[in-house]
């Protein structure tokens, strides 16, 4: 198993990237270049033996645990205060920046990646950790757990869609 922290938190992806009319497409913000090289750099610098272990083309379980200072709302359950007991905090829209930092300093797609576990904590102070296991030549603790999970059928091919009332069901498609 290989650990790296960062002392940060990754932007969520709102922030991360914006939608750029001149390319049609998603552009990374000043936050996220900002957050990509700051990253890297860091990571380069203080864990480049454990990254130099990393090999492409090898199956890889990538566990992201980010910790955030406040979690919880503080008025949960008085009266007048928050309707929910937890802030919304979106973990998993800011795995993608982790992603791509963890490819630019290890030399090893994403696609390698097999399976990827986001967990949020709170803590002291705010940082990101990254565990990551090698597949073909050690276990993870959470081998047996995804083993042991069953197989869900897919939707069957004729089943349709919901759609807004009075427009009828129209077939399931994949794509756009």
């Amino acid at each position: 198993m290989i650990a790296l922290a960062l002392p940060w938190l990754p932007p969520s992806d709102n922030h991360a990237y914006f939608n750029n009319p001149h390319t049609r497409g998603r552009t990374l913000t000043d936050t996220g270049r900002r957050f990509k090289l700051d990253s890297a750099l860091y990571l380069a610098q203080r864990f480049s033996a454990e990254l130099g272990t990393m090999r492409p083309n090898r199956p890889y379980l990538v566990v992201l645990r980010l910790y955030f200072t406040e979690l919880e709302c503080s008025t949960y359950g008085q009266p007048r205060g928050a309707g929910s007991r937890y802030k919304k905090i979106d973990a998993t829209n800011r795995r993608k920046l982790v992603e791509d930092v963890l490819k630019e300093v290890s030399k090893v797609d994403d696609s390698n990646t097999m399976t990827f576990i986001c967990a949020k904590r709170q803590g002291p102070e705010e940082k990101t950790e990254l565990f990551i296991w090698d597949l073909e030549s050690e276990t993870s603790p959470f081998d047996d757990a995804l083993n042991s999970l069953p197989d869900v059928p897919a939707v069957q091919p004729d089943r349709t869609v919901p759609t807004l009332p009075g427009r009828g069901p129209k077939p399931f498609t994949r794509g756009r």
